[in-house]
């Protein structure tokens, strides 16, 4: 289901074949770095054929997006390079999976620092196994699942200091998350999906960083019919660490009051099955709203609605 967002935007944020992207999303997620390194996000991407929406529509995975998200940063990297450890089996009356890796990570600092993520994840019924898990099962398994990541690197981004004399600051990143999966099967072929994250992204609280700074959550829920359709909606909001404008610090007179960062969406749609999860064709409506407003070409706007059609093949 990860109908739109991961299961990461916790969301996250760990594991090869990984995207570098500073990204306002959730989980792996909002307003913020994520480095998404968890197996193309908990619940992968390429099962459900994720959309990006509104403000939000440029922050995929592409080089972009790492530098066209308002954070000070000189990398530039797409994929990152290193190990992941994973391993999988049964415990007590379910089933447990472990990823820890080490990476390269984002060279941006003075020294060349690793890149560290590591996610565990619990399973009662039946067990999702291999590396990667599926947004929706269609009806075919019956789980619930509880995981937890955490990502961090030191000195993730570097910045020259207000004096010319004194030394760049350097800026040391961590993102945790919780995050929690179920798939209810009924004896009619239908079965209910849902899914919800929680995301604390960590600057080390750090001046230029706290607009970017935060807590975040998501939850989403689907039902999938027999006959292959699945409606969904899905709620999401980020709280910044920034600080409210006042009258001397808005950008205009509008934000006044208004807190950088801070945005919350609400997705509302519908996915047809046509192969299982080989092909579908997806339709949703997003109202995005920030507190702050964004430019929408010459205009200030703080709700932005917008549909997305969206289909994904594979063989």
């Amino acid at each position: 289901m990860r109908f739109l967002i991961e299961r990461e935007r916790v969301w996250e944020s760990l594991f090869p074949n990984t995207s570098l992207t500073v990204e306002r999303s959730v989980r792996s997620m909002i307003a913020a770095v994520s480095l998404r390194l968890y197996s193309r996000s908990w619940r992968a991407d390429w099962i459900s054929c994720a959309l990006n929406w509104g403000a939000r529509y440029k922050y995929g995975f592409n080089a972009v997006t790492f530098n066209g998200s308002g954070v000070p940063s000189t990398a530039d990297a797409v994929r990152d390079n290193g190990l992941t450890l994973f391993g999988s089996g049964p415990l007590g009356d379910g089933s447990l999976k472990y990823y820890a890796g080490i990476y390269n990570g984002v060279q941006s600092g003075v020294d060349d620092k690793d890149h560290l993520a590591f996610r565990v994840q619990y399973n009662l019924w039946d067990a999702e196994g291999g590396y990667y898990n599926s947004s929706t099962y269609l009806g075919k398994k019956k789980t619930l699942a509880i995981g937890f990541s955490y990502d961090a690197q030191p000195e993730v981004v570097s910045y020259a200091a207000t004096d010319p004399t004194d030394p760049d600051i350097l800026v040391d990143y961590a993102n945790m998350a919780l995050d929690f999966f179920l798939e209810l099967p009924s004896s009619n072929g239908n079965s209910l999906t849902a899914e919800a994250g929680w995301n604390n992204l960590d600057f080390g609280d750090d001046p230029a960083f706290m607009d970017h700074q935060g807590t975040g959550y998501y939850a989403q829920l689907g039902y999938y019919l027999s006959s292959g359709f699945q409606p969904w909606f899905l709620y999401e909001a980020f709280s910044s660490d920034g600080t409210a404008f006042d009258s001397t610090t808005a950008p205009f007179e509008g934000a006044v009051g208004t807190v950088p960062g801070d945005f919350t969406s609400f997705r509302i749609g519908a996915t047809y099955y046509f192969e299982g999860q080989k092909a579908n064709v997806k339709l949703g409506y997003e109202s995005f709203k920030s507190d702050v407003p964004v430019m929408v070409g010459d205009t200030e706007e703080d709700t932005i609605n917008s549909m997305t059609l969206g289909f994904f093949v594979t063989y």
